[in-house]
């Protein structure tokens, strides 16, 4: 697999002063990206990506449901092994707890522990993608795209799941400096 430019060599709008490398040669600087962000991750990254996408506020409404839900979930199947409800009756109402509960987690927080989950344990993942498919599925899982000049990577655009990552890993301030 070769890297060249994007659209303006495609498109033949435009030379392209990119040379055409090998996707291997860039490959291990993304990568070494991702395991930079992974290595940057604090130890209580779940917990403060909580903090950023639900405010403390709504967090309490969505604990008190969510204690509500399991409580409901815990009486079915109390009611069921002693007997009081039909197996049926159960299972409906598993589901509806299941789905209360899903309804619950906002879906993006689902999305970025996902991505933070993949990063921890990222070389893992990287050994069991053999194919060229799998190792480019695993990339975009972080990675919306990537700039490179000349043989160096030189800007790389993560995925909204991993943004909240990214600001967590950041060493500077919020001027930059």
């Amino acid at each position: 697999m070769n890297i060249a430019c994007d659209t303006s060599r495609i498109e033949h709008r435009d030379a392209c002063p990119q040379p055409l490398l090998r996707a291997e040669e860039i490959e291990g600087q993304v990568i070494n990206l991702l395991r930079s962000i992974a290595h940057g991750l604090p130890s209580d990254w779940r917990e403060q990506v909580r903090a950023m996408v639900v405010p403390p506020a709504q967090r309490a409404i969505l604990e008190q449901r969510e204690s509500e839900a399991l409580a409901r979930l815990e009486r079915a199947r109390r009611l069921y092994l002693d007997g009081h409800m039909t197996y049926e009756q159960f299972l409906d109402e598993q589901h509806r707890g299941q789905v209360a509960l899903a309804d619950l987690r906002p879906a993006k927080i689902d999305a970025i522990i996902a991505v933070g989950n993949v990063l921890e344990t990222f070389d893992a993942h990287w050994e069991q993608a053999t194919e060229p498919l799998q190792q480019n599925g695993l990339l975009r899982l972080a990675l919306a795209g990537v700039r490179v000049e000349g043989y160096k990577l030189t800007a790389a655009q993560p995925t909204l799941p991993l943004y909240p990552l990214v600001m967590l890993t950041c060493r500077s301030g919020a001027d930059g400096s």
